[in-house]
């Protein structure tokens, strides 16, 4: 198992950050760590980033997926809605709610 500088762990989670949330962009751009590894950093850091059973890791704001919801409700697709709000495509299509 690889053993991370401090500085290393920092610069993933700030990455998360950067890239409006997405681990998965996050892991992609820096070529490490494991999502385990990464998820762990996060919730060490920030425990609203902690994953909730059965459901996918969000960080969105509850009104700001009620308000993807309600525009794909009323017949935006949800990918227009996701380039809109500026966030995944996950969030528009109500499978964050």
């Amino acid at each position: 198992m690889p053993s991370y500088t401090e500085e290393q762990k920092r610069r993933a989670v700030d990455m998360v950050e950067e890239c409006g949330g997405s681990v998965t962009r996050a892991m992609r751009k820096l070529g490490y760590p494991s999502r385990q590894t990464l998820y762990q950093w996060l919730n060490q850091r920030d425990a609203s980033h902690e994953r909730r059973a059965g459901r996918p890791w969000s960080h969105y704001d509850p009104a700001l997926r009620a308000q993807a919801v309600a525009f794909v409700r009323s017949g935006m697709a949800g990918k227009d809605v996701a380039e809109m709000l500026g966030v995944s495509s996950a969030i528009a299509s109500g499978k964050l709610v």
